[in-house]
Parts: C-alpha cells; structure tokens; sequence
C-alpha cells in the first residue's frame, strides 16, 4: 500500500513538472492567471492556457489582455473584440481598442476618441474623450486633452475636467491635483481637504499618506494630521 502511494504520488509530481517543462517550453512568455486562464505569447500571437497548461484558446490573435467579468479583449487584424473562456467572440471585431471589464464597464476607442460599452455592447458612455481609466467604485477618470475629472455609470461629468492628475475614489475622497498642488474632494466635486501637498495618496481605514515641504505623514479625511506629525 505504501509502495503504490509513493508511485501515485510520483507520478503526479512527473505530470506537473511536464505540465510547467512544457508551458515554459511552448510559449516565449505567460501572463498571471486571471479567472482561472492565463495570456500566452508565442511567436507575436497571444492566446489562453488553463492551470494544466492546456490551450484553451488557440494562440493566434495579435494581442490581448487578462479575463474579467467572464471576458477577455483580444485583436485580430487591427481590430479588437471579446472572447469567452472558450475562445467563442462574445463581442465582435470593431474598436481600435478595448480594455478589460471592470464593474460591467470596459473601455473602448473608436476613431480616436475613448467610451464605455457594457456586456451587451452596448454604447453607455460615448466616443468624447481621449482618454480613460476602468471604473472604481462607481467612479471613471475621463481625460480631455491634459485635464480630466469623474464620470458615473450614467456618464455624467459628475466632477469636471479641470484637474492635471487625480488617484481614483476611495471611501468617497479622490486625490486631485490642481496647479501643481494635491488636495482632496469628495464625489460631487466639493474640495474638502484644500490643494497644498506634494503628494497624497487615497484614504484607507480613514487615513491616508501625504507629502508637504518634504515631510511625509498620516492626515485624516479632515485634513488633520493624525500619524508622523511633522513639529
């Protein structure tokens, strides 16, 4: 009994080290799993294997990215779409580029301007601007040029495009950089902690990370500092 277990478990050890031996071998380079599938890239084409190293989706699209929300975006000829765990298009061949889905949202570019298409793909944030960020907790950074702001899954402007760099919203502050300055606002734009740090960070736990006058230290979600307090 003990002899078969040691050859069960041998044997087992062989299958997975032939299982790595060969992924190494077969592919010049493998992204980390995503859902259970990871991106390889062989050759210049990208395609999918699982956890056994089995190719789940042939190798032979031109680029690509990681599943999310049980879709991955992958190009052919140019032209970026959507594909399932099997490989099957779920979301035909027609934008210059396409991003994972995050909170049922992907990015998307057409004719050099950027949107958002749902699962249906349907258009629920139009072509207007160049350039975004995936949807965090109910938030999207827009871009217009060198400026940007907020919009929410309706596509409102809930914040403007007026500030030069922003950290998306977290336990409902975002970081926001204007002239230079970072300060902090809340979801309907409102300042509520002023711009006079050369860095800040998002809040977590009610606190986050900011840098003045070269001094690092915690403040709270009144601008209060609470950790590291410079004298």
């Amino acid at each position: 009994m003990y002899r078969k277990v040691m050859v069960l478990l041998m044997l087992c050890f062989v299958n997975i080290s032939l299982a790595q031996t060969n992924t190494t071998i077969q592919y010049d380079e493998q992204m980390p799993y995503s859902e259970g599938l990871a991106m390889v890239k062989r050759n210049g084409k990208v395609g999918y294997i699982n956890r056994l190293g089995e190719e789940v989706v042939g190798v032979y699209y031109d680029a690509g990215d990681k599943f999310s929300e049980g879709l991955a975006p992958v190009s052919v000829s140019g032209l970026y779409g959507y594909i399932d765990h099997s490989g099957r298009a779920m979301i035909w061949f027609s934008y210059a580029y396409a991003a994972p889905f995050s909170e049922g949202y992907a990015i998307v570019e057409k004719d050099g301007k950027t949107g958002f298409i749902n699962h249906a793909n349907e258009l629920v944030v139009p072509f207007k601007y160049t350039g975004a960020s995936a949807f965090v907790n109910g938030m999207a950074i827009v871009y217009n040029g060198s400026y940007l702001g907020f919009i929410n899954k309706k596509g409102e402007e809930v914040v403007g495009l007026i500030y030069e760099d922003a950290t998306n919203f977290s336990e409902g502050f975002a970081a926001v950089k204007n002239e230079g300055k970072w300060g902090y606002i809340n979801t309907n734009g409102t300042t509520r902690v002023p711009f006079a740090y050369e860095f800040a960070g998002s809040f977590n736990d009610g606190k986050a990370k900011v840098t003045l006058n070269g001094n690092d230290f915690m403040i709270d979600t009144q601008g209060n500092c609470i950790e590291n307090c410079p004298e």
